[in-house]
């Protein structure tokens, strides 16, 4: 079990991380791939 807590939390780690790198570097190609995500990401938080 905390095994599977820890990869969860690695694994949600490098996928913060790399939307953090995305979002400093701003790139438009990035941004549109990145958009509906986040957006679907957000609904489903609120």
């Amino acid at each position: 079990m905390i095994a599977t807590v820890l990869a969860f939390v690695s694994i949600a780690f490098v996928w913060v991380m790399g939307l953090l790198v995305i979002w400093v570097t701003g790139k438009d190609s990035f941004r549109a791939k990145v958009s509906p995500i986040w957006f679907m990401f957000n609904q489903n938080k609120g």
